[in-house]
């Protein structure tokens, strides 16, 4: 649309035009980002122009074409610059228009990464060290002193102001990731969960981590300090000189940068969640298809001419089990034992020995003690002597044989444990001399370390005359 006015506008009046039509703006933005120059090509700015006239009156099509041509952007401070590059020309736009913009769209927030937050920390770190340098005046009415305090404020400001912005961003993404970790659509596109998951992992990488590590009030970098205690290290400063009102307003916004730590480090946590489910999930589905495949393979070889394949092959579907990457082991070499058979006489006769007396005697000085650990053998020690308690003991009929139990190896027996019941039972069920009935009825028991809750049961005498095999 050929547009003869070459009316221009003052650069308030343009601004207010450019807000009216603000999506223009919109697109012009998303097509600076994604060139990555700051910079828009002139005829895909104009194509973009053209393309919001259509469909307006007369009217508002020529206000577009006037407010919009390059003349009246450039007198108006809206434009830069107008020059080629590699041969295209491109249109450089007013970084501080282009942030009202931004400001108006939380999607266009300029991304804070690495590079552009150790940008924004550069003049400060440089200010700080004039000062520890002594190149700067500390005189509170020099004016000197008024410039690079109003430069330090400016420059924390700023950079509060863009993080906050990223922030806000980064939470509704974090959000987004939040659902789709919750949804887990398992019918999603295969090719679709990648593409999201490629764009997650260069956004954790490229703003969500630096942000982090940033905030982190412990944050050292190799060009200086976090601004945490950056700004620790200007109130020092002004404490010192005596300037309680800057001194305040340094403390202020250490709190406020320390605020934004825990709203970015929840967007960590969600993105990172995601990621790892993601991934897991990808790999899974990758195994299955592969699987897949190999079934498939195997089973079109039964659809071959060959009428004998008619069932799949075990060696077809090898590669779907799991790998062992355990060594073979070779033949094991012959041994024989170095010692006479007079020799292991002896020793079987002393083992014999050992046994016999084992049972006729005291078991304080048992062989364990040779063999094995002091505290096993006091184990096996203890346990030989809850055994030879319950075979020994005239058991009562009819009662709660656990409680009886209970009552008298608490007191004879000073290791005894709520533990050693389970071995009594199971001793008394062996033993075969028994008939134990299970009621209904439970009970429990109690001590300093454990409690046990258990059904109660009573013993009979058993009926042997049953087990006894006819006379023939």
């Amino acid at each position: 649309m050929n547009i003869i006015e070459t009316k221009q506008y003052s650069t308030v009046e343009t601004l207010i035009r450019l807000l009216r039509y603000r999506e223009i703006m919109f697109w012009v933005i998303e097509a600076a980002d994604k060139n990555r120059i700051s910079a828009i090509r002139e005829v895909e700015f104009l194509q973009l122009v053209a393309q919001y006239q259509q469909g307006m009156s007369t009217d508002v099509a020529k206000e577009i074409a006037l407010v919009f041509d390059y003349n009246n952007l450039l007198q108006a401070n809206i434009l830069f610059d107008r020059k080629s590059l590699s041969g295209v020309t491109h249109l450089w736009f007013n970084t501080n228009v282009i942030d009202i913009f931004r400001l108006c769209k939380i999607s266009l927030y300029r991304p804070l990464t690495q590079t552009s937050l150790n940008a924004s920390m550069t003049p400060i770190w440089s200010i700080l060290s004039e000062l520890e340098d002594q190149h700067l005046s500390v005189s509170m009415h020099s004016d000197e002193y008024f410039e690079w305090t109003d430069e330090v404020n400016h420059r924390i400001a700023e950079m509060l102001g863009k993080i906050k912005s990223n922030i806000s961003k980064l939470e509704r993404i974090g959000e987004e990731f939040e659902l789709s970790v919750k949804s887990n659509n398992a019918e999603e596109n295969l090719d679709i969960t990648k593409e999201k998951y490629r764009r997650a992992a260069k956004l954790y990488s490229s703003e969500i981590r630096p942000l982090s590590i940033f905030l982190n009030k412990n944050t050292r970098y190799e060009k200086g300090l976090g601004i945490i205690m950056t700004l620790n290290r200007f109130q020092n400063i002004f404490r010192g000189i005596g300037d309680a009102g800057a001194e305040s307003l340094m403390l202020k916004s250490q709190l406020q940068y320390l605020d934004l730590f825990d709203p970015i480090k929840k967007v960590s946590d969600s993105v990172s969640v995601y990621l790892q489910k993601t991934k897991a999930a990808i790999i899974e589905h990758n195994a299955i298809e592969s699987a897949f495949d190999f079934i498939r393979q195997a089973y079109e070889k039964t659809l071959s001419g060959d009428q004998r394949a008619k069932y799949i092959k075990s060696a077809d579907l090898v590669r779907l089990g799991p790998v062992h990457p355990i060594a073979s082991l070779g033949r094991l070499s012959p041994f024989r034992v170095e010692k006479t058979p007079e020799f292991l006489n002896n020793v079987f006769n002393e083992l014999a020995t050992r046994s016999i007396t084992l049972n006729k005697s005291d078991t304080s000085g048992m062989m364990f003690d040779e063999s094995v650990s002091r505290e096993k053998a006091e184990q096996l020690q203890y346990s030989l002597k809850v055994n030879q308690w319950v075979a020994s003991f005239d058991w009562p009929m009819n009662q709660d044989y656990i409680a009886v139990a209970y009552d008298i190896l608490c007191k004879d027996f000073e290791d005894f444990k709520l533990a050693d019941l389970i071995e009594v039972g199971s001793k008394l069920s062996a033993s075969g001399l028994y008939k134990i009935e299970v009621s209904n009825e439970f009970k429990t028991l109690e001590n300093d370390t454990h409690t046990l809750r258990y059904r109660v049961r009573r013993i009979t005498q058993q009926n042997t005359l049953k087990e006894v095999p006819n006379a023939r």
